[in-house]
């Protein structure tokens, strides 16, 4: 098991490491389950019970809006929190031996919310236009069960997909490629429940502590 603790980081045994590289390399996504301890899962939902969200909308590089949402303002806790833990370097070396991709420097992300009753989305779209990004991935930060929501990841030429995730439990997460050929989504919500991510990059550059100096200083403005 890949788990970060409020204290260390729990690096999987040789044989889970290579069960996680074998699905990784077969459908270029793999689920990384309980990513967040118990202790720091609550922590993450505690700070987001108070953080202040706001709608945001997201367009492509043909200025085409493919996601809806609410997003966590950029000085919250939560989003600290967030960076701070999966910058980690012992986490980032664990993730580009689970992936092959030995160029990450560091992660950057944010934190969103989708509501059933806005209509929020988040359509098929492939993340390629800033070239540093080489992975995505997605925790649940979910308070509560919710319907729908499943992330699938296709080909893009042919539509075929490679692989659906539900991860039902807070704490668990996906891990994806970035790539021309593929594309991804999350799916409508179903009923009344929202659903909550933090959704992020692990990128070629900058490195981890330029990436987390620049974010610090942006989010003291």
């Amino acid at each position: 098991m890949l788990q970060i603790t409020q204290h260390q980081i729990i690096v999987p045994s040789e044989q889970e490491l290579a069960k996680l590289k074998e699905v990784f390399f077969t459908h270029h996504c793999v689920v990384l389950v309980q990513l967040l301890g118990p202790a720091l899962r609550d922590l993450m939902l505690e700070k987001l019970e108070s953080a202040q969200f706001y709608s945001k909308s997201h367009k492509d590089c043909q200025a085409q809006e493919f996601a809806s949402d609410l997003t966590v303002r950029e000085n919250e806790g939560a989003l600290h929190l967030i960076h701070f833990v999966l910058n980690n370097p012992k986490f980032i070396e664990t993730i580009r031996e689970i992936t092959g991709c030995t160029a990450i420097a560091s992660f950057a992300g944010r934190i969103y919310r989708n509501l059933p009753a806005e209509n929020h989305q988040l359509d098929w779209h492939s993340d390629t236009d800033q070239p540093e990004r080489l992975l995505g991935l997605s925790i649940n930060l979910s308070n509560q069960p919710y319907q729908g929501g499943i992330f699938q990841l296709r080909k893009k030429n042919s539509g075929e997909i490679n692989c659906e995730v539900a991860c039902d439990r807070p704490g668990d997460a996906h891990l994806f490629l970035i790539s021309p050929k593929l594309q991804h989504r999350v799916t409508r919500l179903e009923g009344n429940s929202s659903r909550t991510s933090a959704a992020g990059w692990f990128f070629s550059a900058p490195d981890r502590v330029t990436l987390l100096r620049t974010l610090s200083s942006k989010s003291a403005q």
